[in-house]
């Protein structure tokens, strides 16, 4: 986090540090807790409801209780000990990097997903994680200068502009970038 860059992500951290937010890894080891495995099922659940739809698969993941037992969730908790934010993470390069798979939360406090993110990152890095990715946002094409070459990459660019309103892409998209 260190240079100009990263001021945001620092300002995100120390923010949400100063209002009380708490990261934590949990993996259901050595017993699940069907307390906290409720907490997720509910945000994810509201998160899907705002949303206006189901689980969009085609390109990313969804939510599972097994799959958090099996590779764990990150997760901010408010100063009242309430789950705001959780995060599910890939494991991939034989363990060497983690993958973002999906994002949910209640989103009433500012830049929590940052601060999850941060925290999850020096987490793997304790861990012994050597790289992680936030993976791609559906439908953008990052490397894409001037005007699409062909009519899929039209078609690909009209969908992330247009289909915007429904799910979020281009936010999804910038929210990544600021991450280099």
């Amino acid at each position: 986090l260190q240079g100009g860059k990263f001021q945001n992500l620092r300002t995100a951290r120390n923010k949400a540090q100063k209002a009380g937010l708490s990261f934590q890894w949990y993996d259901a080891k050595p017993a699940p807790d069907h307390g906290l495995e409720a907490q997720l099922q509910v945000i994810s659940q509201q998160w899907l409801d705002s949303k206006h739809g189901g689980e969009m698969t085609f390109d990313l993941g969804s939510f599972s209780i097994d799959f958090i037992r099996e590779h764990g969730v990150s997760i901010v908790r408010n100063p009242e000990n309430r789950i705001e934010n959780f995060g599910t993470w890939l494991s991939y390069n034989g363990g060497k990097g983690r993958c973002l798979d999906i994002m949910r939360g209640r989103n009433e406090f500012r830049d929590v997903m940052d601060f999850l993110i941060v925290e999850a990152i020096d987490h793997f890095k304790a861990e012994g994680v050597e790289e992680v990715s936030l993976g791609n946002a559906p439908l953008a094409n990052a490397d894409a200068e001037g005007l699409p070459a062909n009519r899929q990459e039209r078609a690909v660019k009209f969908l992330f502009e247009n289909f915007d309103q429904i799910y979020g892409y281009k936010r999804l998209f910038d929210f990544k970038k600021k991450y280099q």
